[in-house]
């Protein structure tokens, strides 16, 4: 089974996808973000596609036990395909703006935890600004 993954590094233009070799019963789907084997390192990529076949099968590596970073939707790829044509960007340096900082190892959460959001402070002047930029001229609050 192959799988082609998007790096989360910039690339030369022209060079954006690059297929890899797993085993059939390793579960990596399309929007899954993963390290692979990129020169003398691993680094973060999106998985975009899993097909039988590669025009690049006798060039791929192999990797044993993808771990995955993070989960995405399987829409995600086609997010990053469209985000590049419309801002004339590479795919790979959409990837890479987008998932700025990843851990050195897998995470210890189940992939699908939703954290609590960070308790924000607001000043009390901030507060009542607001609540007045929103009064109409009568004194009321418009949306209330």
């Amino acid at each position: 089974m192959y799988i082609t993954v998007i790096p989360a590094i910039r690339t030369i233009p022209g060079v954006e996808e690059f297929d890899y070799t797993v085993n059939d019963n390793v579960d990596v789907r399309a929007g899954d973000v993963i390290r692979v084997p990129f020169r003398s390192r691993l680094i973060p990529a999106l998985v975009i596609r899993r097909s039988k076949y590669s025009d690049y099968a006798n060039r791929t590596k192999t990797i044993e036990d993808p771990s995955i970073l993070l989960r995405t939707n399987s829409i995600f790829p086609a997010i990053v395909e469209h985000t590049a044509q419309r801002t004339f960007t590479s795919r790979p340096s959409i990837v890479s703006a987008w998932i700025r900082t990843i851990p050195k190892r897998a995470p210890s959460l189940p992939l699908n935890t939703i954290l609590p959001p960070k308790q924000i402070k607001i000043p009390e002047y901030a507060t009542q600004y607001l609540v007045q930029r929103w009064h109409d001229p009568r004194g009321l609050l418009p949306f209330a």
